[in-house]
């Protein structure tokens, strides 16, 4: 399976190179991965993010990066795939990731990473390792490489936490391991990234020959743990205008940027009907926020609010309906009814 906007490189010296863009502010490095196996199994792949790009020459083989952000090269010259198909399992073993920064080269005839002029070796690195929550969040591939690079952390491990978005891998939870061989070599200059939107924070940084590997889930949740996926309890917030549910496993209801996530995914105005609802005490529906309703705070807590100068009161129901879903793809077996009784939020 390819999306429409994966493309290839013209061939450079024989080889047919894969092609992807806006890598890391859209969380595409998953998909490069996948197109990766289903096109090229042993070949490379070029990532490039937002305002960055490689311009590659012909009669030499050498891509050159330029641009404010940075550019992935992966080699899956010893990848070994497992025998899943393009849809549910999926792991893989021995990738090796390059990112490049303006100035960097890659060989793609000897496949070798030369430094851009005035980077030093990062030989006794004092960095934390960043730890996402989401791989595929917006600039989350990027900022975990990038602290990795300058951390004196051996190995990482980053999970996807949510995947509806990336319809490869939607309804199971995967998990990156990144891993600083032998001969994995980091650089930084001593200047930052020039654009403060894209790793500002960051010295302009060179990684070369990093291992990756991707396992399947469930390597943070089991689906099957705590019995059927069910809501627990609900408990009112002190504005009195939204109430937390918690939910017996994790949930999985759309995705939309900054680690948050929404019943409706990418259209938060346009929020669906099969998933709450919320009346007064005689059956009245009582308006939602379209923004910030339906926000997942942790991996088990929904976050239900009511539209601007609305609150709850006593007597009100939130109903659950059977639209909801788990991480696994599991559905609530029933519909369940909280009602606002005494100040307390009752299941009924």
């Amino acid at each position: 399976m390819l999306y429409d906007s994966i493309g290839f490189v013209e061939p450079v010296l024989g080889q047919d190179i894969l092609l992807d863009t806006h890598v890391d502010a859209r969380g595409r490095i998953g998909r490069l991965i996948i197109g990766l196996r289903d096109s090229n199994p042993t070949g490379l792949a070029i990532g490039i993010d937002e305002t960055a790009g490689i311009r590659i020459d012909g009669s030499t083989g050498i891509g050159t990066a330029f641009g404010s952000s940075g550019v992935y090269i992966i080699d899956a010259a010893n990848a070994v795939w497992n025998e899943a198909g393009t849809v549910g399992d999926f792991g893989v073993t021995g990738l090796v990731l390059h990112y490049l920064t303006v100035g960097d080269s890659y060989d793609f005839v000897n496949k070798a990473v030369i430094p851009a002029e005035g980077k030093s070796e990062i030989t006794l690195p004092t960095g934390e390792a960043h730890s996402t929550e989401d791989l595929f969040g917006t600039d989350e591939t990027g900022t975990t490489l990038l602290s990795f690079a300058h951390s004196a952390a051996k190995s990482i491990t980053a999970d996807v936490a949510n995947t509806m978005t990336q319809p490869f891998l939607s309804g199971s939870l995967y998990t990156f391991t990144f891993e600083k061989a032998a001969n994995t070599k980091c650089y930084a200059s001593n200047e930052f990234f020039p654009n403060p939107k894209y790793f500002g924070s960051f010295l302009q940084t060179t990684i070369a020959g990093l291992q990756v590997s991707v396992t399947n889930g469930p390597s943070k949740f089991d689906p099957n743990a705590g019995g059927a996926f069910a809501p627990l309890s609900a408990a009112g917030e002190d504005n009195g205008y939204a109430v937390n549910v918690t939910f017996s496993g994790p949930l999985s209801i759309g995705y939309e940027g900054n680690n948050r996530y929404f019943l409706d995914c990418e259209e938060q105005e346009n929020i669906p009907d099969d998933y709450v609802a919320v009346c007064d005490a005689s059956g009245a529906p009582k308006a939602q926020d379209r923004v910030y309703t339906f926000r997942v705070d942790n991996e088990t807590t929904l976050r239900i609010v009511l539209a601007e100068d609305v609150y709850f009161a006593e007597g009100d129901t939130i109903l659950l309906k059977t639209g909801i879903t788990s991480l696994y793809g599991v559905a609530l077996a029933e519909e369940t009814t909280f009602r606002l009784t005494g100040g307390q939020w009752v299941m009924e």
